[in-house]
């Protein structure tokens, strides 16, 4: 079974993707059929995981339909309040997996997933 991740946010230091970067996460999507979509162009993120895949930007409508066909939504946001994404995500009742933080638990609850990183 391949699980498909879907981060849509733009390359901007609180959205955190050098998360990604980390080689036990790249082990541990590898080992376990998961990958994960990025909406920013790999020349601005390169990465060496066949897992992690940067489709570059893309509109609003396609976007949906990325998240529409995902398994869940990956949000690796240090602070937000309300992000577009967590609530499209919510309306096609896809998972959230999110950082252990304030702002998450606030706007889920325990519907979320939450990760420290």
């Amino acid at each position: 079974m391949i699980i498909n991740l879907f981060y849509p946010a733009s390359y901007l230091h609180h959205k955190n993707h050098i998360f990604l970067k980390n080689r036990k996460i790249i082990n541990f999507l590898e080992k376990n059929n998961i990958n994960i979509f990025l909406t920013i162009d790999s020349n601005i993120f390169d990465i060496n995981s066949e897992n992690i895949k940067s489709i570059g930007r893309v509109s609003h409508s396609k976007c949906f339909e990325i998240m529409s066909n995902s398994s869940a939504l990956l949000f690796l946001s240090g602070f937000e309040t309300l992000g577009l994404p967590i609530l499209e995500a919510s309306s096609l009742k896809k998972s959230i997996i999110i950082p252990n933080l304030q702002y998450a638990k606030e706007l889920l609850g325990k519907s979320g997933y939450f990760i420290k990183y």
